[in-house]
């Protein structure tokens, strides 16, 4: 049979919190997709992040927001590159880009860290922190928000030096072997973030293939480490990177 939505975010959050790392759940073009991520969350002591969607109306964010905190969520974040996503045109659900004050206006509202995600340039990171983010996620939503954008890995140094500490980086985009772990925080995230293949375990065997995938990843990081010198995260820095002369990491 198949998986449902609860199922499915049970089997992140859970497989995540036993391995000692933290899942998120989603927003979507269905306007009550949140609540089951947030059933979930909340049953589980709050382990969780949900991220939402830039709706239009501040006011439907701040209900999503008052939700998240109510089920406990250790962390909201909103994807601020989703403002194109056919998905939600196609359900009429408005969403739209934000400005420093609106944004502003949606952290008053916090009381947990907020997380901005799909931060791809060192202006756009600035902005984030005058705008109140705690987080932002260096993200281009899996190379699916516009076609020739460029990878991750190319614009996270850049924005890191940028923000030079004053927030916390998280990254995403084909992170899928230990080694890419460690290339992205040498290049200055503070953490990573792994969205397709661990929905594929999910699907495939719930939260133990959550818990085996990441298992799997931890060990590789470990040899990664091993091999590269560095006996804990505080030693990966960018002199484990190696480029070619057309700047291909390695």
């Amino acid at each position: 049979g198949g998986m449902d939505e609860k199922e499915y975010a049970a089997a992140v959050v859970n497989g995540c919190i036993s391995m000692g790392t933290v899942g998120m759940v989603g927003d979507g073009a269905s306007p009550n997709k949140y609540l089951i991520g947030l059933e979930v969350i909340k049953k589980l002591g709050g382990l969780g992040i949900p991220i939402f969607k830039p709706r239009a109306f501040n006011i439907d964010i701040i209900k999503r927001f008052k939700a998240a905190e109510d089920a406990g969520a250790i962390a909201v974040g909103i994807d601020i590159d989703a403002v194109s996503f056919k998905t939600m045109t196609m359900k009429n659900q408005a969403v739209g880009p934000k400005s420093i004050e609106e944004l502003l206006e949606l952290k008053s509202h916090l009381s947990v860290p907020f997380i901005l995600k799909g931060i791809m340039n060192k202006k756009t990171a600035l902005a984030a922190i005058e705008a109140g983010a705690d987080a932002i996620v260096v993200s281009n939503h899996g190379g699916r928000v516009m076609d020739t954008m460029p990878g991750t890995a190319e614009v996270l140094p850049e924005i890191a030096n940028a923000v030079a500490g004053r927030v916390k980086i998280l990254v995403d985009g084909g992170i899928r072997e230990g080694i890419d772990i460690l290339k992205m925080l040498a290049l200055g995230a503070d953490a990573v973030m792994i969205g397709r293949p661990i929905c594929i375990a999910a699907f495939g065997a719930a939260q133990e293939g959550v818990e085996f995938y990441l298992d799997q990843k931890r060990s590789e990081l470990k040899k990664a480490m091993i091999l590269t010198g560095c006996p804990d995260i505080n030693h990966i820095d960018p002199s484990v990177i190696v480029r070619d002369s057309k700047g291909q990491v390695y």
